[in-house]
């Protein structure tokens, strides 16, 4: 009876050693997810977005950039409807345009100049807001791309040998060099700036936007065969940028040769 009562405490403790061990495990926290280089920097462009697929890949396909000779202006593009649904006025001269969809802003340059507008997002079709405000005392080499988060913004640009973050009030235009919040031992600032440029063509969902000989053509991920958007007599060239949660393009061309 004593063998029969012993096997039975000896059953109900190792249960009870299993319980705890199972409680235990279910209790720890999830390990968080790592994000690699990638994933931050394009975060920093789609803050609410994950990109679908292999962004490592489809960032380093995505490295077309078409040039033309002419007068640049901007437009914007339907991509579904395959029609120009604005040439933004007052555009002329104007180049290496990016969107800052948080601030309802756009950033391009004329000459070394930098120059702001606002953006109406309201409605179905963007459109502008106010004249083109020249941002004082900043010149740039090139204009990369814009990041921010409503508050603040950074535009990162080449001044001289090195790429810096000109960190931009949105309310007044004043602006001051700040130091970049992404740091990574495999990457410098020069990556970094060009890939966040070429991340603004890439949206979420997979889809993808990019000039190539003077046409506008997307394409799903890195794999499927671009197609293009519009047959027009436009050149395009330059690094468009998707409008967010929108078919809508931001892109640079040329018409001259226009009659």
């Amino acid at each position: 009876m004593r063998k029969r009562n012993l096997g039975c405490a000896v059953t109900i403790l190792v249960a009870m050693m299993q319980f705890d061990i199972a409680a235990g495990q279910q209790a720890q926290p999830a390990k968080p997810v790592q994000l690699t280089i990638f994933d931050r920097l394009y975060k920093l462009i789609w803050p609410l977005g994950r990109f679908e697929g292999d962004l490592a890949r489809t960032v380093a396909k995505a490295t077309e950039r078409s040039t033309a000779t002419g007068i640049p202006e901007l437009f914007i593009v339907d991509t579904v409807s395959g029609r120009v649904v604005l040439e933004w006025p007052k555009s002329s001269g104007a180049t290496q345009a990016t969107f800052c969809p948080e601030n309802r802003l756009i950033f391009y340059k004329r000459g070394p100049d930098v120059f702001s507008q606002g953006v109406e997002l309201d409605g179905i079709m963007p459109k502008p807001a106010g004249t083109p405000q020249l941002i004082e005392k900043l010149q740039a080499d090139r204009l990369y791309v814009c990041t921010g988060n409503g508050e603040n913004l950074d535009l990162w640009v080449t001044s001289g040998d090195e790429v810096q973050v000109a960190r931009v009030n949105p309310r007044t235009m004043s602006w001051e060099y700040g130091a970049v919040e992404i740091t990574d031992p495999s990457m410098d600032r020069w990556q970094m700036a060009e890939l966040l440029q070429r991340m603004r063509t890439l949206r979420p969902d997979g889809t993808r936007i990019f000039a190539r000989d003077n046409k506008l053509l997307r394409a799903k991920g890195d794999q499927e065969e671009p197609q293009r958007v519009l047959e027009s007599p436009l050149r395009f060239y330059g690094v468009p940028a998707w409008i967010p949660d929108s078919e809508l393009v931001l892109v640079h061309a040329c018409r001259s040769e226009w009659k």
